[in-house]
């Protein structure tokens, strides 16, 4: 059987569907079903002839690290909410959206529950009732401990972004959770709080964790309770 020199993905593929056909399969003491970094290496150590346990990036050793251990203990974001009861519909078309995907598809889906009006400028992302208003969507945010926690990113607070109230959009296992604040009250809080709530992003503005600016927002459950936040 011939070998190329480097073989690429689609390569090793053909080689080892070959190897199947061969006693040298034996050899292969790790699980080669699915093609990701490390069983390509895995592979490659048999192409290469190259020992196991002396060769640095061989499998034996990739195991045994730390970073391999912790990654095979996490969940995805979309197992998480699959484990927590979201229906699959919810999570092929909202939770695994691109990032640039799902905050269009939530803004537009939040302006025609809430009769929120297209925008007079790109400053902000509608208007209702004669203010402007910003929308800002998350996912639950996936951490070492599983805490239910978001992150709401991007948040200007320059005279550039021309808004009067802010909505923070989490997309739960089941619903939208929607709460609200002022622009007023968010460049106070940024003041008053010296960085302890909303955090610098670069040049692209704040960010903020919902377990901690919570206790500052106005949580919206229906139509009235966004008139008579806005009123």
């Amino acid at each position: 059987m011939q070998l190329i020199m480097k073989p690429d993905l689609e390569s090793l593929q053909n080689i080892y569907n070959n190897l199947k056909n061969y006693k040298c399969r034996k050899k292969l003491s790790y699980k080669l079903l699915n093609f990701n970094l490390i069983y390509i290496v895995a592979l490659s150590d048999i192409i290469y002839n190259r020992p196991n346990k002396s060769y640095i990036f061989s499998c034996e050793n990739i195991f045994k690290t730390k970073a391999y251990k912790n990654s095979n203990e996490k969940i995805s974001q979309i197992d998480f909410y699959k484990n927590n009861g979201s229906h699959k519909e919810w999570i092929d078309n909202i939770v695994s959206l691109e990032n640039k995907k799902f905050g269009s598809k939530i803004e537009s889906m939040v302006k025609e529950l809430l009769n929120i009006n297209k925008p007079l400028s790109t400053k902000h992302d509608g208007i209702f009732k004669n203010k402007k208003i910003e929308i800002k969507s998350a996912r639950y945010w996936i951490n070492n401990n599983n805490k239910l926690d978001c992150v709401w990113q991007h948040i200007e607070l320059d005279d550039d972004y021309d808004y009067d109230y802010i909505l923070f959009i989490l997309v739960d296992f089941t619903e939208l959770k929607l709460f609200i604040i002022s622009k007023e009250d968010l460049i106070s809080l940024k003041k008053d709080k010296k960085g302890k709530i909303l955090t610098k992003q670069g040049k692209q503005g704040y960010m903020c964790k919902k377990s901690i600016i919570e206790p500052f927002l106005k949580k919206i459950n229906n139509l009235d309770d966004f008139i008579d936040f806005i009123n």
